[in-house]
């Protein structure tokens, strides 16, 4: 069985399933684990609008917690002038 799947949109852009943060993310900042860990730890739900100059872009991430214990996370690319503080 597959741990890939691929979303909707056109570049059919692989997820990642069972993998930790630091297996998808290799030099990701740690202000974004601080976001997922709350989701996985207490169930909130976050929408982050934030820079990421590991990538260069803007992005808003919608996380949520499908089961207790994990985050689940869409990343979606934003213009500059659509993003905003948190």
């Amino acid at each position: 069985m597959s741990d890939t799947n691929y979303g909707s949109g056109e570049d059919r852009t692989p997820c990642r399933v069972n993998r930790s943060f630091y297996d998808i993310f290799k030099n990701a900042d740690r202000k974004w684990l601080i976001y997922y860990a709350d989701v996985a730890l207490n169930g909130v739900q976050r929408i982050v609008h934030k820079y990421s100059p590991e990538i260069d872009k803007h992005l808003t991430v919608y996380c949520f917690q499908p089961i207790p214990g994990f985050c689940a996370c869409t990343l979606v690319e934003a213009p500059p002038e659509e993003t905003m503080p948190e």
